[in-house]
């Protein structure tokens, strides 16, 4: 992994809103930065990644707002797994920043407020708990559930739609905090379908993620002025498609966004052919590196590119890290991007993040 400077600047102000996603080894890290309606910039954190992700993503972010005089709105922690909760726990530990409950005003986070046994440090309960018992010392433990329920959210002209967890998926998670068992996760390299070729994975057989934890992600819609984006956390694609096609959660029936955020750092069980035709965009940001976990599952690529709604002319896949895993996917088709029309990006040298930036200021 790049580690970056401190000195390195990323509070440019050449767009009103750019969304910043660092290369967490396969976890979620994400910050949006944007000139709120009160003339004043914003910004909003979304998880983290891994611990190990925290000084070269966030650390490097907060430091320099920080030293601007700026803070961070709102936190959002979508769920409890390791690679989304455990950079937020960095920063709880970390001496550098002295007065963090200024730092940070408010945070969206689904707890459990049972005592939590033991867990293993990838299941994240443990820190979980931990950020549970550091909000509440400080008082801001957030007594709202963050489910589809609550009514749009917004932060100085940035909207929010919450469309997941439901709440019966969001207690079932909670109880899970409770009960379930250290157990070993991940896949090896003889699951991954990485060397497979296009033709063989095309008529694949979709199957559920039935993952308790990431049915509990809270994944949303944001909106600032005409453009969406929609950032799916690890949710479960029946949620999603139900939350969109439900005109109370979403009423403007228009399918169009800036980008996705594919769920599940694009595990083939939390991105179906339903999913991606109800979301109309020619960008698809994937936070993986082909080696944690295997995801992408390419499975899940090839849904994207070949689906038959799809609508716009080239398809752009954005790779968050930048790995032989990843930048070989397509090694074993002959000529797959002209065929389906799709590019890959990755991030630029001495970069350990990719940036969206939408309506640029003019001098």
């Amino acid at each position: 992994m790049i580690f970056m400077k401190k000195d390195l600047c990323l509070l440019k102000a050449d767009s009103e809103i750019t969304y910043t996603f660092f290369d967490a080894a396969g976890g979620d890290a994400i910050w949006i930065r944007y000139f709120g309606d009160d003339s004043h910039w914003h910004n909003i954190l979304i998880d983290g990644g891994f611990p190990w992700s925290y000084k070269s993503g966030f650390a490097v972010v907060l430091d320099q707002l920080l030293k601007a005089g700026e803070s961070v709105d709102l936190w959002v922690i979508s769920h409890v797994d390791s690679d989304h909760i455990g950079a937020v726990m960095g920063f709880i530990e970390d001496p550098d920043f002295k007065d963090k409950s200024q730092l940070v005003k408010e945070y969206w986070f689904n707890h459990n407020k049972f005592p939590v046994p033991p867990a293993g440090r990838k299941l994240g309960f443990k820190q979980g708990k931990n950020l549970r018992d550091y909000l509440s010392g400080t008082g801001k433990l957030p007594l709202e559930k963050i489910t589809i329920g609550i009514a749009d959210r917004n932060i100085y002209g940035l909207n929010f739609t919450v469309l997941s967890p439901t709440d019966e998926k969001l207690v079932a998670s909670q109880k899970d905090w409770t009960n379930r068992e250290n157990k070993k996760l991940g896949r090896g390299v003889d699951q991954a379908d990485h060397k497979k070729k296009i033709s063989e994975l095309i008529s694949g057989k979709f199957s559920e993620d039935d993952d308790i934890a990431n049915g509990s992600s809270i994944s949303f819609i944001a909106r600032y002025k005409d453009n969406r984006a929609i950032l799916l956390a690890d949710s479960h694609p029946t949620d999603i498609i139900n939350s969109l096609t439900d005109p109370e959660i979403v009423p403007d029936k228009s399918s169009s966004y800036s980008f996705l955020k594919v769920a599940h750092h694009g595990s083939k069980k939390n991105t179906n052919i339903q999913v991606l035709s109800l979301i109309d965009t020619n960008v698809y940001v994937i936070s993986a590196n082909g080696e944690t976990n295997r995801h992408p599952d390419k499975e899940t690529l090839v849904r994207i590119i070949t689906r038959e709604t799809r609508t716009v002319d080239q398809i752009e896949l954005v790779f968050i890290s930048d790995t032989p895993a990843v930048r070989n996917m397509f090694a074993p088709d002959d000529d797959p991007y002209s065929k389906y029309n799709f590019k890959t990006t990755f991030l630029e040298d001495g970069k350990n993040y990719y940036q969206l930036s939408f309506y640029p200021i003019k001098d």
